[in-house]
């Protein structure tokens, strides 16, 4: 669709009419979309997604059965989940909202949606809505006004993995501040490369677009991951995302529209598949995700938490989550599931899995929570059959 100065652009809002004769009475077969934008940015398109596939443009049918019957629209199949308004450079002010118009079949966003805006220098801003929302046939739906400055900015992936590290270094830390680096971190051996404990701050957040391609990160051991904050969204993998880490701490970050699947993996979680040793999780949110180990244990963040030496008895093994929470995520294994864990060897006391009172499970979707582990085969050091104490090893927190 084409900008319009507050209205819809020229053959963008469709009407449909019934006559016996030749009096028509249209009527209206769209509502529409009206956001309200200040900033310094010039438009160049804006982008409007629901986050269930919502059909939004392309071919349709209408139906309308007689003169004083409402029309109804019917997407067809190869009708797309995205509608776009091109703006052609539109220039917002800082003090008075500039409105723009978007034209979409009836429709209910269930979880709400999501709007992308790119500028003219090639910015892209995203905006989103997890409220439930409905796009009435003639009526608009109005968003509040927003200030385009206020929102990150965000770097999307292209789907290539760089030849050489696009990684830069600011006060001993490593700056992610496009797609392009994560994407680089991927490949094999690119991010062991990198110091032991080595420190990652992300600038601005990242989307990888559902795309394939990408691999698990295999950051050094002691390595730290600074989400400061920012958005990781549309990660396509068949590992966690930091893979088997060892002694990775992560922090400040969220996972948004994660798809973790593999057919092979004995482990698997949305952060990692395991980690080994001490670390720490904190203020850390997944969301709108999915995670699937149809052959062991999967959890919504780590498939499976261990010693670095399973052996080694001396060793205290200490993992803390605080300030986590997880939400609209489907996390499923044929050898145990957890909401933040799907299993803890938990094999003595020497062994800590600490979970803050700050952390949270809501409306998590799993089809099981029933643990592999039965009494009688838990092991000498639980002398009882209270597992609360326990049960981050059995899969069920």
């Amino acid at each position: 669709q084409t900008y319009h100065e507050r209205s819809f652009g020229s053959h963008a809002f469709p009407m449909a009419a019934v006559s016996k004769d030749n009096d028509f009475t249209f009527k209206n077969i769209c509502g529409g979309l009206k956001l309200q934008l200040k900033g310094t940015q010039s438009i160049a398109y804006i982008r409007i997604e629901g986050r269930h596939n919502e059909m939004l443009s392309g071919t349709a049918t209408v139906t309308i059965s007689g003169v004083r019957a409402i029309p109804s629209i019917e997407m067809g199949s190869n009708a797309s989940n995205s509608a776009v308004l091109d703006c052609n450079g539109v220039q917002l002010q800082e003090d008075n909202a500039t409105t723009f118009i978007t034209t979409l079949p009836p429709v209910v966003f269930e979880d709400g949606f999501i709007i992308t805006i790119t500028d003219t220098e090639d910015n892209t801003y995203r905006i989103e809505s997890s409220q439930r929302n409905e796009v009435k046939r003639s009526s608009l739906l109005v968003m509040p006004e927003v200030k385009l400055d206020d929102y990150d900015m965000i770097s999307i992936w292209d789907g290539s993995i760089p030849e050489s590290s696009t990684l830069t270094k600011e006060d001993n830390a490593y700056i992610i501040n496009e797609a392009a680096d994560l994407a680089w971190l991927s490949a094999e051996s690119n991010a062991l490369s990198l110091e032991e404990g080595a420190h990652l701050i992300m600038t601005r957040s990242i989307d990888m677009g559902g795309l394939p391609g990408m691999t698990s990160i295999s950051l050094p051991e002691g390595g730290i991951f600074d989400g400061a904050g920012h958005t990781i969204a549309g990660l396509e993998l068949d590992g966690g995302l930091f893979g088997d880490g060892v002694s990775i701490s992560v922090k400040d970050l969220i996972i948004d529209g994660a798809r973790i699947s593999s057919p092979t993996s004995t482990h698997l979680g949305i952060l990692f598949n395991t980690l080994s040793g001490t670390a720490s999780l904190s203020g850390i949110t997944i969301k709108n995700s999915n995670v699937h180990a149809p052959n062991g244990a999967s959890g919504g963040f780590i498939g499976y938490i261990g010693r670095k030496e399973k052996e080694n008895t001396d060793e205290v093994l200490e993992v803390t989550f605080d300030n986590c929470f997880i939400s609209q995520t489907n996390v499923s294994g044929s050898q145990g599931e957890g909401h933040f864990v799907g299993l803890f060897s938990g094999y003595d006391p020497g062994e800590r899995l600490t979970f803050k009172d700050n952390c949270q499970s809501s409306q998590l979707q799993t089809s099981s929570y029933i643990s592999p582990y039965r009494e009688g085969n838990e092991g000498v050091w639980l002398a009882s059959t209270d597992y609360s104490k326990y049960n981050g090893w059995l899969g069920n927190e």
